[in-house]
């Protein structure tokens, strides 16, 4: 899979006041300023489908994806601190799939449309300026996605086939809400002002994102009419 941009899809560089001797408080990652995710997600896709005429089927699909990070978000070594960076995703929804049957008995070429919901979160840490608090932030983020998707069945066996998949699917975002939790310790409490929780999109954006993606399938065929 290939993130079409690194930059986190919610933004709030609001969401924190800036000054006090420690600049924006947001930090990179909700300005926009640092896009830590990497061209490699890792993706896993689950579908099962109903083939009611040999050219048409439709069905439901789920879909787990882990954002790789990129710049040292993950260790600390940004410009701001961000550490212990990852991006989780799960999706799921319905599909309709149309098969060009004719072109050979063993290869099944097909086009498929899917829609469905999102649910994406991720979590960071960061210690901004020189001040010895630490935050935490946890993002969340849901959207409307929509995906087409070309593949090819190479049927191995009556009930198994394989084959490469290639896609692009978009995320319309619908809500994002930001939660940043400063902890300090007893001789440094953490200021009241470093904290804060909202889903006001007026200080939080929920950000459209596309992807591209690729792999390869393994496909199972079951009913009394397989042959």
């Amino acid at each position: 899979m290939v993130p079409v941009s690194g930059t986190s899809p919610v933004l709030a560089p609001g969401l924190l006041p800036t000054g006090n001797g420690v600049g924006n408080l947001s930090g990179d990652v909700l300005t926009g300023a640092y896009q830590p995710y990497g061209y490699d997600p890792f993706g896993l896709s689950l579908t099962a489908g109903y083939r009611f005429l040999p050219a048409f089927s439709v069905g439901g699909w789920f879909e787990y994806v882990n954002f790789q990070v990129q710049g040292g978000g993950d260790s600390g070594d940004t410009p701001d601190s961000t550490s212990q960076l990852q991006r989780n995703v799960l999706q799921g929804g319905v599909y309709g799939r149309y098969y060009l049957t004719t072109l050979h008995p063993a290869l099944h070429p097909w086009v498929e449309l899917g829609l469905g919901y999102a649910y994406d979160t991720s979590s960071y840490t960061r210690v901004p300026g020189a001040t010895p608090i630490t935050e935490n932030y946890y993002l969340t983020y849901q959207g409307i996605v929509t995906n087409v998707r070309v593949g090819l069945d190479w049927r191995l066996a009556p009930i198994f086939s394989v084959g490469p998949v290639v896609g692009y699917s978009h995320t319309f975002g619908l809500s994002g809400c930001a939660d940043a939790e400063a902890q300090g310790d007893a001789s440094n409490p953490a200021p009241a002002s470093f904290s804060r929780n909202t889903c006001d999109s007026s200080v939080v954006q929920a950000r459209s994102y596309g992807v591209i993606f690729g792999g390869i399938f393994v496909k199972v065929t079951l009913g009394p009419d397989v042959k």
